[in-house]
């Protein structure tokens, strides 16, 4: 028998279906594509190869529109880097900048310890963005600012903001100024339980312990961020009843906020020493496997500041661990990497 021929619609439903494949293909190769090859552009054309070419305020620029956060990171190890070019354009920004722009800068001039942008900040204390105000409060601090005294204290005096307060009082009382002891002894009255402990924080730094009971009580209170502010607070205490309390966190399998109790325990330890007896304690720290306890022995060493601190985190710096690459960021900022 031969073979029968094909019927009309058979012939057309078989063109439909090699036309319907061919526009598949097609449809395919245009959506899909374009991906890549967008990306790739993205990859060698928007983000420059060295970014220590680059200058100041482009960087600022490749920050607020880059997204990676590894890429942001190698932007701000940059700016850290080209110290001398950096810093007027950062202090020119708290002045010209937005929110995220002027928080951003802060940031960095407190990272370099600039002292010299403090007339600047002035005017942040009043700015429309709370948490402008809040950074800059305890940026004085932070920068051992003591002409922002008088600044501070009016500060508290009229805002309502708990951030502000609390950012305030922790300025105060890194200042150091034990002219603001009486002050600070009003805030622990307060109705919020973490400015209170904030209060006595900053009162304790000021070497006046009255303030321990309530710190103590917000170290086993039921808020998460109070009982943490609590914890971590108890290392400025010198009182015995402060130790007494961070071992029971310690020990107490139920109990959070173990590794701020293990810190505010060795701060302790620190703080009864002389300044240069305090590098070797932090040195076995440095490396310590819980990244929050290393991060804070290399702030702590940093802050010693003495040509052998400074080596011990050269030799830390070297280290491709996270814990190194923070040594590293640390010396950047301070103008200290070899």
């Amino acid at each position: 028998m031969g073979r029968e021929s094909k019927s009309p619609a058979f012939e057309r439903m078989k063109k439909q279906l090699v036309f319907y494949l061919i526009m598949g293909v097609l449809c395919f190769s245009i959506g899909v594509w374009p991906f890549p090859i967008r990306v790739q552009a993205e990859e060698r054309g928007d983000f420059p190869p060295d970014l220590t070419m680059v200058p100041p305020q482009r960087l600022l620029e490749l920050h607020e529109s880059t997204p990676q956060q590894i890429k942001r990171k190698a932007i701000e190890e940059a700016l850290l880097a080209g110290r001398e070019n950096s810093l007027p354009v950062l202090r020119q920004t708290l002045i010209t900048g937005n929110e995220t722009q002027k928080l951003f800068s802060l940031g960095l001039l407190m990272e370099m310890r600039d002292r010299e942008s403090g007339g600047i900040l002035l005017h942040l204390l009043t700015d429309k963005s709370l948490k402008v105000q809040r950074r800059t409060a305890y940026a004085f601090g932070h920068l051992k600012n003591e002409e922002a005294y008088n600044a501070l204290v009016n500060v508290l005096r009229t805002t309502q903001d708990v951030g502000v307060i609390k950012s305030g009082l922790a300025g105060l009382g890194m200042l150091g100024s034990k002219k603001a002891v009486p002050f600070l002894r009003g805030w622990l009255d307060h109705l919020d339980a973490s400015v209170r402990v904030n209060a006595a924080i900053s009162l304790a730094a000021l070497e006046s312990e009255e303030g321990l009971t309530e710190v103590i009580q917000a170290s086993m209170g039921e808020d998460n961020q109070t009982r943490r502010e609590g914890t971590f607070g108890l290392g400025f205490f010198q009182d015995p009843r402060a130790r007494s309390r961070l071992q029971k966190i310690i020990d107490d399998p139920e109990t959070p906020w173990k590794n701020e109790a293990q810190i505010a325990l060795w701060k302790i330890d620190l703080s009864a020493q002389s300044p240069p007896d305090r590098l070797p304690l932090l040195q076995k720290l440095l490396g310590h496997p819980n990244r929050a306890v290393s991060k804070w022995a290399i702030d702590e060493t940093a802050e010693l500041g003495t040509p052998e601190a400074i080596g011990a985190l050269q030799s830390m710096a070297a280290d491709p661990s996270g814990s190194g690459r923070h040594a590293r960021r640390k010396l950047l900022a301070l103008g200290r990497l070899k």
